[in-house]
Formats: C-alpha cells, structure tokens, sequence
C-alpha cells in the first residue's frame, strides 16, 4: 500500500498500517521470548529430577 500511495491521505494510512505491523511484530517476538524461556525452565527441570522409569504395559 505505502508504494502505491499517492495522497497524503493514503500515505499516512498505509504509515499507520506499517505501525500497526510493527506492533503486532513486537508483541509476537515477545511471546515467543516468554514461551521460549518458560520450556527451557520446563526441561531444566524435568532433567534434574533425572530419568524416570516409563510406564509401558507391555513390560509389566
């Protein structure tokens, strides 16, 4: 849209869309930080509980 712009109107619109962009860009990277680091402390844990014995029926 900003490339096609020709009014100030459009620019300004396609400007407020590219901030929008942004915005939800920084939000995703965000949650993906927090997600990223709540599943290591996730696996941090679990490997220090050390190994545990699964439960297979079969070797039962």
């Amino acid at each position: 849209m900003y490339d096609r712009a020709e009014t100030a109107e459009e620019i300004r619109h396609a400007a407020g869309l590219t901030a929008v962009s942004c915005l939800l860009d920084i939000v995703a990277a965000v949650l993906a930080i927090l997600f990223v680091r709540r599943l290591t402390a996730m696996q941090h844990s679990k490997a220090l509980c050390g190994p545990q014995v699964a439960n297979n029926p079969a070797t039962v």
